[in-house]
């Protein structure tokens, strides 16, 4: 199935603040066991960055419109969020970020530098956006279950 640009996800659909931050945060802190690794995971944790703050930016249009659009693009998806101010370094990490998602087609024509340095930056941003959410948004996602996830119940065996 191809979701065109125009397409939009609501409430409606049953897509929840929660859900996106949810899985944002798991996005996030798998980027972070990467970047932390090994330089040759360095690709999937950039990648994993940008798809963790599009699902915060989404989770904010989701809070404040009851939708939101089905682009990739953090640039785009801040352009509807007015109110939130960048810094210059802000603007230049989610042009950075944005080139993270291409990591997902290596390019050698089109190399994106990628570093561990890189996580000090977005970790830091992803503390401002969640600084941006409303309050009560904020406190309902510390009383997430964890262990539910997406509709199913996350389960995790030990090795023996």
């Amino acid at each position: 199935m191809c979701i065109s640009r125009s397409h939009k996800f609501t409430k409606k659909d049953g897509y929840t603040e929660k859900d996106l931050l949810h899985y944002a945060v798991d996005h996030l802190k798998s980027a972070k066991v990467l970047f932390e690794k090994h330089y040759d995971l360095y690709d999937s944790a950039g990648y994993l960055s940008h798809l963790g703050i599009e699902m915060i930016l989404k989770a904010m249009l989701l809070n404040r419109e009851g939708e939101f659009p089905g682009v990739h693009k953090l640039g785009l998806l801040f352009r509807r969020l007015e109110d939130i101010s960048l810094t210059n370094e802000q603007e230049r990490l989610i042009k950075k970020l944005d080139k993270f998602e291409r990591l997902r087609y290596p390019n050698p024509r089109k190399a994106i530098e990628i570093g561990d340095e890189d996580w000090d930056r977005i970790h830091s941003f992803v503390l401002y956006l969640f600084a941006k959410f409303p309050k009560k948004l904020q406190e309902e996602f510390k009383k997430i279950d964890r262990t539910k996830k997406g509709g199913r119940i996350v389960m995790w065996k030990r090795k023996k």
